[in-house]
């Protein structure tokens, strides 16, 4: 409940509000770990219309030798995409936003 809160509290700010949001669902390797389906309930995601999210199961921490987790790199890759394919507004509203913070300091 305590990470729901907090999603839902980030996605309240209107700084936030409709920007793409990347959440990894780590510690796959373990088995008490929570798929990234279920985790999207548990989130609630389901019921947020303002913003884009992806949910990628990863295991961040590798042992040494291993290849980096390929759901960490697709993840990266879909922010990516998600921020290039908006940039034009995403751009145009991070300005605004950042005059508008200056303006209160």
């Amino acid at each position: 409940a305590d990470a729901r809160d907090a999603l839902f509290d980030a996605i309240k700010d209107p700084r936030l509000n409709g920007k793409p949001i990347l959440i990894f669902a780590n510690k796959q390797d373990l088995p008490t770990a929570v798929n990234a389906a279920e985790l999207s309930l548990k989130l609630g995601l389901p019921e947020v219309k303002a913003s884009r999210f992806s949910i990628r199961p990863s295991i961040a921490l590798r042992r040494e030798g291993q290849e980096p987790d390929e759901n960490v790199k697709l993840g990266l890759k879909w922010m990516v995409n998600s921020v290039d394919s908006d940039y034009k507004s995403l751009s145009e509203r991070l300005s605004r936003q950042t005059a508008e913070q200056k303006e209160i300091e």
